[in-house]
């Protein structure tokens, strides 16, 4: 019984060590931009969401790219990463990276509500090697934050939006 025990637990932290090879948090800092609008002021249609979001790390190898991984938690449905796209990173200088997501849907006329948004990095090395950097709170984590109030007619600019890993 004992060495049954032992065993399974030798068994979950070689998975853990061989999952923090391929996921690990990266000495970075992310920060978040965006907005949420009515696209028409005068009858509902539907939220619209714009967000920024700037990725600083000097960990990272240099001649890497970096792609956002996102999805959305869906309130109404208790569903999360629906939506998921991918968006190649900007690199604005050695360790920083940006990337707009512009005119994202948010909600549909009570088909669903998008009330956070969840992302992960995937650094691609020169090498050919992959890994994430998500947060560092799960192997299998990830960072979110809230999407704002929804507003009518669209502000102007974009406000600084906290962000949190999972």
């Amino acid at each position: 019984m004992k060495i049954k025990s032992l065993s399974i637990g030798v068994l979950s932290i070689a998975v853990l060590l061989v999952s923090g090879a391929a996921l690990r948090a990266e000495a970075s800092s992310v920060q978040l931009l965006g907005r949420a609008y009515q696209s028409n002021c005068t009858y509902y249609t539907a939220g619209i969401g714009d967000f920024r979001i700037s990725y600083l790390n000097d960990q990272v190898e240099p001649g890497s790219s970096i792609t956002l991984v996102y999805g959305f938690n869906d309130e109404f449905q208790a569903r999360c990463w629906v939506h998921q796209g991918h968006a190649e990173m900007k690199q604005i200088t050695g360790g920083h990276w940006l990337v707009d997501l512009l005119d994202q849907q948010i909600d549909a006329r009570g088909s669903y509500f998008l009330n956070e948004i969840e992302f992960v990095f995937q650094i691609h090395k020169p090498n050919g090697e992959i890994y994430y950097d998500n947060g560092g709170k799960a192997p299998m984590g990830y960072y979110l934050a809230s999407i704002p109030q929804r507003t009518c007619p669209k502000p102007p600019q974009m406000d600084y939006i906290p962000v949190d890993a999972r």
